[in-house]
């Protein structure tokens, strides 16, 4: 899940530094609801790649094709 940390590239450094990430809103829950929809219909997913440095997504994906009909998710809020 820490993949679907929202993009807070629209904040100041320091605006971003102050935010709280051990909550639920912290997450794109959309995106994540949706590729795990897409995961459990067999279809592969581009997962964002989180900077945790910056609190920002990379323009870099990372593909994930699935891999039957059972997805794990974990992360703190899962």
């Amino acid at each position: 899940m820490d993949s679907y940390y929202k993009d807070l590239s629209h904040m100041s450094v320091d605006q971003r530094k102050r935010q709280n990430f051990d909550v639920p809103d912290a997450l794109d829950k959309a995106l994540l609801t949706r590729h795990l929809h897409l995961l459990s219909e067999g279809k592969a997913i581009d997962v964002p790649v989180y900077d945790f440095s910056s609190h920002t997504r990379s323009k870099k994906k990372k593909k994930l094709k699935a891999a039957g009909k059972i997805v794990l998710v974990e992360g703190l809020f899962a």
